[in-house]
Parts: structure tokens; C-alpha cells; sequence
């Protein structure tokens, strides 16, 4: 019984790791000569995951309205298009917009899964 209880909690969190994937946030308020743990956790260098990260800049919680949405949006792709994060481009990864689309595409992967399941 213990042992069936414990193959499940490892193949469950074997799942759960193939999901996982990492977000940095607050970019912007890493010190200058604190990039370097950073830019290896965003080249896959350092604390891998599958799915590896993202990496957002702080942004409003709730914009005041849309003009303020594509302001904020538009500052955060500026904030990454300067050194260091700008090596990082090529990736797709950096910003709210390209977390949000791969948290969108995610859940749509979950969700066609579990219905080919059933």
C-alpha cells in the first residue's frame, strides 16, 4: 500500500516537472552586477527545468485601461531590449506577452490531453 502511495506521488510529480515552467520576475530591480545567476538560469545553464523560464518586469496589477496596457507592454519590450537581457532576445522569452502565450499554449496542451484521455 506505502509503496503503491509512493509510485503515484513520484509519477505525479514527474508530471508535474514536465509541466513546470519558470518565471523570473522584478528583472528590473536586479542590481548591475547581479545579472550573471540570471543570465544562467536563462540560457539553461543553471536550475534547468524542461520548460525552461521567462522573465517578466514589474508591471501594474491592473492597468487603468488599454492605452495604459500597450504603454506598460511597450515599456517592458524597451526595458529588455538593453543589455544584458538583450542577448536574450532570440529566445522568446523575455516579457509578460511571451509568458502569457506560453501559459496559454500550456493550459491548451493540458486540456487536449486529458480529453484524449477520457
Amino acid at each position: 500500500m506505502i509503496q503503491r502511495d509512493a509510485e503515484q506521488l513520484v509519477s505525479h510529480l514527474r508530471h508535474l516537472i514536465m509541466l513546470t515552467e519558470g518565471v523570473l520576475t522584478k528583472a528590473d530591480t536586479v542590481q548591475q552586477d547581479e545579472h550573471g545567476p540570471w543570465l544562467r538560469i536563462m540560457t539553461g545553464k543553471s536550475h534547468v527545468l524542461r520548460r525552461g523560464y521567462y522573465m517578466t518586469r514589474i508591471l501594474p496589477l491592473t492597468p487603468k485601461d488599454e492605452a495604459e496596457n500597450k504603454t506598460m507592454a511597450g515599456k517592458e519590450r524597451g526595458f529588455f531590449s538593453r543589455s544584458p537581457w538583450k542577448e536574450l532576445i532570440k529566445t522568446g522569452r523575455l516579457g509578460t506577452d511571451k509568458l502569457t502565450e506560453a501559459l496559454s499554449l500550456a493550459l491548451e496542451e493540458m486540456i487536449k490531453n486529458k480529453s484524449s484521455s477520457n
